[in-house]
């Protein structure tokens, strides 16, 4: 490999504030035409830009990264370029935060029969198991467990104590939501795009190795890639093993030497991208190819997965309906069976 290739000249703050307000046009702009949460991620974006007065505040973000180089391959880039800059990075940022199908759609239905099995349950312990339970307390029958656990259920569901927790946990859910989103309505505060709590590891994974693809393109040395990366995502483990893996590139070593697997995950691939004798441009482009692995796998394992929440559900439901026809007929029968 070519070893002597030059490195990319450094984003320099000089670079980020000629166009700055440019871009921010552009975003908000396009935040315009969208709707939901990458609408409000993007406000916030322009917002966070709009105060920006240095590059390292735009190292961290691998959205804006992404439009200022591509902005340095155009020279003297009008409204119009600088706009189909930003449409093709929100576009890529959409296609890499929502792999595949929503995780939201997927589990529309199976919350729909959820929430019909537990209508079918609340509107059972309200209206039939009463009728039984009396009837019980007349014949002065011995209840079998099911039966006990059953009028046991109704009688919590009945309590008004329930409802007023209910409502309590409701009110600080939406409390704490409340001061979490005005916290991030500030302007100097940047959205996270990376790290999700909802994202598997191998997701983080690739967010991670795309911002880094990013960042050696922008000429930063390795090692402050690696740690500005890490710095970036919302994962605790990421971040601490940045650190270190920067450390090794520093003083001269592979950062994944005799690294196999990392949070149940293969490191191979990149192992592979960091190999010592690699160009700059090689090792980004490697990492870009990493990062799309993994959206790959990701978007698969999803699909596995969601695939057996609705055929559950349904076993969900017939399991309720089944236990509460058991419980409440088991003392039926066995009087029956005494009599005769």
């Amino acid at each position: 490999m070519n070893t002597n290739q030059p490195s990319p000249t450094p984003l320099s703050s000089a670079e980020m504030i000629r166009h700055r307000d440019q871009v921010v046009s552009s975003l908000a702009a396009t935040a315009d035409s969208l709707s939901g949460s990458l609408r409000r991620r993007l406000m916030r974006l322009a917002d966070y830009l709009a105060f920006c007065d240095r590059i390292e505040s735009v190292l961290g973000q691998p959205m804006l990264l992404e439009i200022y180089l591509g902005l340095r391959e155009k020279n003297d880039p009008t409204q119009r370029d600088i706009d189909e800059v930003v449409q093709r990075a929100v576009t890529r940022a959409w296609q890499q935060r929502f792999t595949g199908t929503p995780w939201w759609s997927s589990l529309l239905y199976p919350a729909m029969i959820l929430g019909i099995s537990g209508l079918v349950l609340i509107g059972a312990c309200w209206l039939v198991v009463p009728v039984f339970e009396r009837m019980f307390d007349e014949f002065g029958l011995l209840l079998p467990l099911p039966t006990v656990a059953i009028i046991g259920l109704s009688h919590w569901i009945l309590s008004p104590w329930l409802y007023l927790a209910g409502l309590l946990l409701a009110a600080c859910v939406f409390a704490f939501v409340w001061m979490i989103s005005g916290n991030e309505r500030r302007a100097d505060t940047p959205p996270k795009w990376l790290g999700s709590a909802f994202d598997s590891t191998r997701k983080v994974w690739a967010d991670w190795a795309w911002h880094l693809s990013l960042l050696l393109q922008s000429g930063q040395p390795e090692s402050t890639a690696i740690a500005i990366a890490g710095s970036a995502t919302g994962r605790r483990w990421l971040r601490s093993g940045s650190a270190a893996w920067a450390d090794r590139v520093h003083r001269g070593e592979q950062p994944f030497a005799g690294i196999t697997h990392f949070r149940g995950q293969s490191c191979h691939l990149l192992s592979s991208a960091f190999d010592l004798d690699a160009s700059t441009d090689d090792k980004a482009a490697m990492l870009r190819g990493v990062a799309e692995v993994y959206w790959d796998r990701d978007r698969l394992r999803s699909r596995w997965q969601l695939g057996w929440l609705s055929p559950l559900m349904v076993v969900s439901v017939g399991f309720i309906v089944w236990f509460i026809l058991i419980a409440l007929f088991m003392p039926l029968i066995n009087l029956i069976s005494g009599l005769s």
